[in-house]
């Protein structure tokens, strides 16, 4: 461990001491600035030292440090952070701040974060286990989407937007489901108290092989499924009312479909499933559609963007 570094290059200069290491074995280095020096393009900044020092692996405490907030892109694909301990200063972490550092596992938010943003740990793919802190009030959608070993999303119990069930989290009153961890493997029931599957709820979810939609909810949001290819079949309740974009999009494995109840055209975008389920679904009843199994579902997949 190295205590009181207090600038971007005596840390630059720590590490260029040090020899390789692995990712089991990282060190530790203390930092205290009041700040990150920009984005991990911004030379002199700390992600672009740690970006650019890629046999050195580091758990980054910031902890000493009176840093405010974590910008757009920080820390975004620094492969040597394994961990970071964030300073109890920090009320926000922006867009794609962690993106790309695949090999970050242990991540300490403070009890004042109040905003983690779109894609804020993208693709953290050695990320197991995530604790949001009482002071959240936006969690952005897709915020762990490509974590693809997170299994649990615990949120403090004090958190008065969110809350966690069985390693899922909801907003506070559980009529939406907002994130499902994307490493969690098998089928899932979702909760008879959720009216809303919030936008990417279930993005990327590989390991879901199974989920069941309560007859509470009435909207499935944009990206909702996208992409979880263990799915081989699903039943809309009569109670969903609106199917978003891309909702199903790159199921590859998706092959049945039972429709319980009627969806208005205005309210299923065609690009939800594919072509040839949006077809055949209204061919009969272009109102509103016509309930019963869709199998051998085929047909173009739209790219997620």
């Amino acid at each position: 461990m190295k205590n009181n570094l207090t600038s971007v290059t005596e840390l630059q200069s720590w590490l260029a001491d040090l020899p390789r290491n692995t990712q089991k074995r990282p060190y530790t280095a203390v930092l205290d600035v009041k700040y990150l020096g920009g984005d991990v393009n911004a030379p002199g900044s700390v992600g672009s030292v740690l970006a650019a020092t890629k046999t050195k692996y580091v758990n980054l405490d910031l902890s000493a440090g009176t840093v405010a907030g974590i910008t757009d892109n920080a820390f975004s694909g620094c492969t040597s952070l394994t961990g970071i301990i964030i300073p109890a200063t920090v009320t926000g972490i922006g867009e794609e701040a962690f993106s790309g550092c695949s090999n970050l596992a242990s991540v300490s938010l403070p009890t004042r974060l109040d905003y983690i943003g779109y894609l804020a740990f993208d693709r953290c793919t050695s990320l197991t286990a995530i604790t949001i802190p009482s002071g959240v009030t936006v969690m952005r959608d897709f915020a762990f989407e490509g974590c693809t070993s997170l299994a649990s999303i615990i949120v403090d119990p004090a958190n008065a937007a969110y809350s966690s069930v069985d390693g899922a989290a909801y907003d506070k009153a559980q009529t939406t489901i907002t994130h499902y961890p994307i490493g969690k493997a098998g089928p899932f029931v979702i909760p008879s108290s959720v009216t809303h599957i919030g936008a990417g709820a279930f993005f990327g979810c590989a390991g879901l092989t199974g989920i069941t939609i309560p007859d509470s909810v009435t909207h499935i949001g944009e990206g909702a499924f996208s992409r979880c290819r263990n799915l081989t079949s699903i039943t809309i309740p009569a109670s969903v009312t609106h199917i978003a974009e891309k909702a199903f999009n790159h199921c590859e494995n998706l092959n049945s479909v039972t429709f319980n109840g009627t969806i208005t055209q205005a309210n299923f975008t065609r690009s939800a499933f594919t072509d040839n389920l949006y077809i055949r679904f209204y061919s009969k009843n272009p109102a509103c559609g016509t309930p019963g199994t869709y199998d051998g579902i085929q047909g173009q997949t739209f790219d997620f963007i």
